[in-house]
This record gives structure tokens, sequence and C-alpha cells, in this order.
């Protein structure tokens, strides 16, 4: 009689997550709140920052969500979260317009007529708010800090990687954030288009624009990106080889319009943001 074996069943990494920062007295709390920008939210929205940037460090010899390195909370504010929130204000302007927009196509009082308002109400009809995607997201940097300090914004954060994308879960069930819908997909596989694509540590210019191309709006309701950017040179060598690819295999006219915004980092490293503006 042939004994059968027993395939010995993959058991899920256990996710200990902390709702609030554990065993802290009020000073030690407050000191970590302070490490956060001046004025980057409400009391709620602060506090769910620091949660989160605990969660991350719980978590991520399960998950490798960040460097192994940052292994202490502080260091995880100033250099992901503080991070990810250093552009902010551009965000909070892209989407003032995106808004307006959106308004317009909803049949609010437009100049525009004919074709241009039938795109426009067509990508509104499909998506009942305008919404910013964070491609390849990983441990939600930098949707989760961005959708606690912008909760009357709609955020997709795009993982394909089970582990990730439980940890995503997890932080959205537990942060409470409603403006927050994880995809667990594949940014190639992806049908919806969106007024804000954002991406920080996931590749080139041109590698990230051809991952995406396909999610930007129908004119004249443009997309914008937003790409987190290191060192100066880098990011210019990035910037000459996404135009030169750009000009060999785009229409002349229909090639996105590509600015560079110093971001002023209080820690030693260079930032910058990328954006491209579709036409």
């Amino acid at each position: 009689m042939k004994s059968l074996a027993i395939k010995p069943q993959r058991s899920k990494i256990p996710v200990t997550m902390s709702l609030s920062i554990p065993n802290r007295s009020f000073s030690e709390r407050s000191e970590y709140l302070a490490l956060l920008p001046r004025g980057i939210g409400e009391q709620a929205a602060q506090e769910k920052l620091v949660r989160y940037a605990q969660m991350l460090l719980d978590c991520n010899h399960h998950f490798n969500l960040i460097s192994r390195q940052h292994r202490d909370l502080k260091m995880i504010i100033t250099e992901h979260i503080n991070d990810s929130l250093l552009a902010l204000p551009y965000f909070k302007s892209y989407t003032k317009a995106a808004e307006k927009l959106f308004k317009q196509g909803m049949g609010e009082k437009t100049s525009l007529a004919g074709a241009a308002y039938n795109n426009i109400k067509k990508a509104n009809l499909q998506r009942k708010s305008f919404c910013i995607a964070d491609i390849g997201s990983g441990g939600g940097l930098p949707g989760i800090p961005l959708a606690c300090v912008m909760p009357h914004v709609a955020f997709d954060l795009i993982e394909s990687k089970p582990k990730k994308v439980e940890f995503l879960k997890t932080v959205v069930r537990h942060l409470q954030l409603p403006n927050v819908t994880i995809i667990p997909r594949a940014v190639k596989e992806i049908k919806h288009t969106y007024d804000i694509i954002t991406a920080r540590a996931l590749g080139t210019i041109i590698k990230i624009y051809h991952l995406t191309s396909h999610l930007k709006m129908a004119p004249p309701r443009p997309t914008v990106w937003l790409l987190y950017k290191g060192r100066q040179c880098v990011t210019e060598t990035e910037i000459t080889a996404f135009c030169d690819q750009v000009k060999k295999t785009t229409a002349l006219g229909n090639a996105p319009a590509i600015t560079t915004y110093d971001l002023n980092s209080p820690t030693k490293r260079e930032r910058r943001l990328v954006v491209l503006k579709s036409l």
C-alpha cells in the first residue's frame, strides 16, 4: 500500500501591525509627531502617518518594504514619510486643476463644447471622480502618506506582489483610509485612466512612461505624471534619454511636456520631482 506524501501547507506570514505607537510616553509620542513637516494636516492625519511608519518598521523584515538599513522609527519618518510628502504642494496644485476639469465634464458651467466636452464626460462616467494612481506602490510610498493628508482625493495603489498587497490592505484597514483602493494587478493589466500618475523608486522616466502610457486620459483632459527622482546628474541623463526616445516614437506635437522641480529635502539627499504632462 502506497503511503501518500502530505504536502506541508505554506502558512501566511503573520502581519503584526501596531494600531498606535506602542509603549510610548506622551513626550516620546510628541517627539515623533514633531518630526513631520509643519502644517502637514490635521492631528488625526499626523497620527496616521506615525502609525504607518510604525507598521513599516514592524513588518519590513517579513515583507521587504523598505531598505533594511532603516531600522528605527525616526529614520523611517524622515527618509520615507517626509520624503513622500515633499511633493505635496505639487499634488495639491495639479489635483485642483484636475478637479476643475472633472466638474466641467459633469455638466457644470464650461466653455468646452463638442468632442472636447464629450471626451471629458466619457472619462468621468468611467470613473466617478478624479483619481491618483501610485504605480508599483510596494509598501505604499508615496501613496499612503499622500492619502493621509489628502482625504478628499481618491488614490489607487497598484501593486502586483501578493505579500505587499496583503500589507497594503491591512494598512488601509487599520488606518481607516476610505479614499484608498488597492489594485492587486500588474500595471499592464489596468484598464482605468488616471488624472495623476506617480511613482517613487520604480525605474527610469522612460520605463515608467512606457509602462503607464495606456493609463492616460483622453484629450483634452490631460494626465500628469509626478515622478520622484534623486541626484541632478542622474535625473538630467534620464530626461535626455526620454526626450530622445519620445522624438523617435511620438508624433510631432503629441510629446508630453516635461518640467523639473527641486524638492527642498531637509536630509542630505538630492530630491527632485519630474513632471510630465500629456497634451
